[in-house]
């Protein structure tokens, strides 16, 4: 009995066979191709993957590996922190219970790794500030002017 061949979307085969008809196709084809993926994507399917981006570049910036120590910056990997935070925040409730789980995990241990990694070496925030350590909810408390708000991710 001869093998089907089963058509797998993730397969080298099919992605250039989905680059030759993309190529085909007219502008206006094009768009709509692509405006009905975009009906059809989850919001929530997609804050994830852009989190799980930003987790990965805030470890690249912590400079963790002998690939990244040349751009470790803390100011970028802060950024990145709280700009994870601040998603899960706000949409967090309306994520899969999974994905919020361990999206919840994901900032704890970036948020350690901060801390690890900036205050073990002595390095300040970029205004010459204390280096991150201060208890998270004290940095929520105290407002966008203090200190410790601008050196530590906020949690």
């Amino acid at each position: 009995m001869p093998e089907e061949k089963i058509d797998n979307p993730a397969s080298p085969d099919s992605a250039s066979a989905e680059e030759s008809d993309l190529e085909s196709l007219s502008g206006e084809e094009l768009r709509a191709r692509i405006e009905e993926q975009f009906r059809r994507q989850d919001v929530g399917d997609v804050v994830v993957q852009f989190m799980i981006s930003l987790s990965n570049l805030a470890y690249m910036k912590m400079g963790l590996t002998e690939e990244t120590r040349e751009i470790k910056d803390e100011a970028q990997s802060r950024l990145a922190i709280d700009s994870f935070k601040a998603l899960l925040d706000a949409a967090g409730g309306r994520l899969r219970e999974q994905d919020r789980n361990s999206l919840a995990g994901a900032l704890a241990s970036m948020q350690l790794m901060f801390v690890k990694t900036f205050a073990a070496e002595g390095e300040t925030g970029p205004e010459g500030g204390a280096s991150p350590g201060a208890p998270a909810d004290s940095a929520d408390e105290a407002g966008p002017e203090s200190g410790a708000a601008a050196d530590q991710p906020q949690s």
